[in-house]
């Protein structure tokens, strides 16, 4: 369809990238993603990294919720009904940490494939990137020939008008997004460089779905990049981000609440139980769950979700809040967080 070709060829532009196929979920869009960089050169393994979610396709449903290992992250399948030897071959870093990525490599060589990463942890609350991460990751992949992906499904056309690709300045080889692209009804995008993307046109590389690029889905993902995620809204949703942060790290310092709130661009969220910032999954793993979930039912007891209901989400600012919705969300915390300190 005219509007499909339209649609991923926004995409393309927005991530500075080839080529475009559609699916309906960011699980698919991930499978893809990894099912080309393992044939591009021809290698088995998978680095992904500790807490991280790919989606529940079966190569990338690894240490999603460890135990936590204090040498090196902990290799564990999340999921029944899948044999060993299917994720045998997923590897598994630490985030932020580049001698955990280095280690592996120096382990495993040329048979390491692709790394994929979400370029701002978002199974963990919001972890984002420290300076040099993904520069590294595009650097060590370059060096062994393995390809570099982003999973935005998240990230996507949330954090910046062309995603964690803009935002950060690294060009990754692959890029999966769904969710926000087509404003919540199922569609979902892997996008490339040409010379991997045709893998899939040379019949290489397999893709097929009866609803990719259904016209109902790719209808709204025209309206949602075209005329409603369009450049000029990203600062002002930025800044009400900003605020409402701010406005929580305020709180807690004059509460005395033990609390830690991380923020990038539209996206924050508040961890609770802690004092130092959070850089990986440990950090996270130690935040205080049951604190959380009392801070979200009292918020809920004053008519605010504040968070996406689950203590490894985040807030979103989208184009519809407002300074008043901030205002009123501060207002609630002020008066939960007392009781919580």
């Amino acid at each position: 369809p005219v509007d499909a070709h339209e649609v991923a060829e926004e995409l393309a532009r927005r991530f500075k990238l080839d080529m475009v196929r559609f699916s309906c979920s960011g699980s698919e869009a991930t499978w893809l993603a990894v099912k080309l960089a393992r044939a591009y050169p021809g290698r088995d393994q998978i680095v992904k990294f500790e807490g991280c979610y790919h989606g529940s396709n079966d190569y990338l449903f690894v240490s999603y919720f460890p135990a936590i290992a204090p040498a090196r992250p902990a290799r564990e399948f999340h999921s029944l009904g899948v044999p060993s030897y299917v994720w045998k071959d997923t590897l598994v870093a630490r985030f932020n940490d580049l001698g955990s990525v280095e280690e592996l490599f120096r382990r495993h060589g040329d048979d390491i494939a692709c790394v994929i990463v979400e370029p701002v942890a978002m199974n963990m609350g919001v972890i984002p990137p420290e300076e040099g991460f993904l520069e590294g990751l595009r650097k060590m992949c370059d060096e062994h020939g393995a390809v570099l992906i982003f999973d935005e499904v998240k990230t996507g056309v949330k954090l910046a008008y062309g995603g964690a690709v803009e935002y950060f300045g690294v060009k990754p080889d692959l890029v999966a997004v769904a969710k926000a692209i087509a404003g919540g009804l199922p569609l979902s995008a892997t996008i490339g460089k040409r010379e991997i993307m045709e893998l899939i046109g040379h019949h290489k590389v397999v893709h097929a779905g009866t609803f990719n690029a259904n016209h109902l889905s790719i209808t709204a993902a025209k309206v949602v990049l075209k005329e409603i995620l369009t450049p000029d809204v990203y600062g002002p949703a930025h800044r009400l981000s900003e605020e409402l942060a701010k406005g929580y790290k305020d709180i807690i310092e004059d509460t005395g609440l033990k609390a830690v709130v991380q923020w990038i661009g539209v996206n924050g969220h508040i961890y609770t139980g802690l004092e130092e910032p959070v850089k990986d999954y440990t950090g996270y793993y130690r935040q205080d769950k049951d604190m959380w979930w009392r801070l979200a039912y009292a918020m809920m007891n004053r008519g605010v979700i504040f968070e996406v209901l689950t203590a490894d989400d985040q807030w979103t600012i989208s184009v519809q809040h407002t300074k008043e919705d901030v205002e009123r969300t501060l207002e609630a915390f002020k008066d939960v967080a007392p009781e919580l300190a």
